[in-house]
């Protein structure tokens, strides 16, 4: 499984060990959602453990760094990941609610890594809170029941301004969904989204931490066993 101690094999403080039975590096899967070029190139993974990475992005054209399904491989490639074990995915960019559904099936990955990933493939639709959280629930969706850890990093910088982020509507405060009710401006760019896990899911708040390291904020979940995917309406 992955473990999170804030001194793993990586930048982001997680230790690969075990996983699932068969396979190259215990059959273990790592999804990296927006990825760009490749952000898992930059971790330190102990051969032994070597997981199946999957890419997925909207391989912005427009990007100051070269990105597409190519390059993902190109740059894990060198890294020393072996090419059986690299596949990229291309979103499905036909409407804003295909965009922010993921095409995998439920418990797929055992580790879901989004460096700035989600106003990546959200696009200008990223000021609307409906579309970013639904992203995010897809996220604990396919994230793997029992030892999945999702990690999602977004600059201090990234504050999207928009009335429902600032104050909601009159009546939201009283719902059970914690997309709709009313946010606090100073509660930092991951607040949301922890609320989202132990709000709105339910999930443990231990199991639910937020860090910050110099201008970054990132959330680490686990996700627990039989673990609650589905907002509240």
């Amino acid at each position: 499984m992955f473990s999170h101690g804030g001194g793993g094999d990586n930048k982001y403080g997680f230790t690969f060990s075990g996983g699932r039975s068969g396979g190259r590096g215990g059959g273990k899967v790592v999804l990296e959602l927006g990825c760009n070029e490749g952000d898992v190139a930059n971790l330190s993974i102990p051969s032994a453990s070597l997981p199946t990475f999957v890419g997925y992005d909207r391989w912005s054209s427009w990007s100051r760094i070269p990105n597409g399904p190519a390059h993902y491989l190109s740059t894990l490639m060198k890294a020393g990941v072996p090419r059986d074990n690299i596949k990229a995915y291309t979103v499905d960019m036909s409407s804003l609610d295909a965009r922010v559904t993921l095409p995998f099936a439920d418990d797929t990955f055992d580790l879901i890594i989004c460096n700035l990933g989600i106003s990546e493939i959200v696009g200008i639709a990223a000021t609307k809170p409906k579309y970013r959280n639904k992203l995010f629930t897809e996220m604990t969706r396919v994230l793997r029941s029992g030892e999945g850890m999702m990690i999602v990093v977004e600059t201090d910088a990234t504050i999207f301004k928009s009335k429902e982020d600032c104050a909601g509507k009159q009546g939201d405060s009283d719902t059970a969904n914690p997309a709709k009710k009313k946010k606090s401006w100073f509660e930092g760019t991951m607040g949301p989204y922890r609320r989202i896990l132990v709000d709105g899911l339910k999930w443990p708040e231990s199991n639910v931490k937020l860090h910050k390291a110099v201008t970054l904020s990132y959330l680490v979940a686990l996700k627990p066993v039989g673990a609650n995917t589905s907002l509240p309406v």
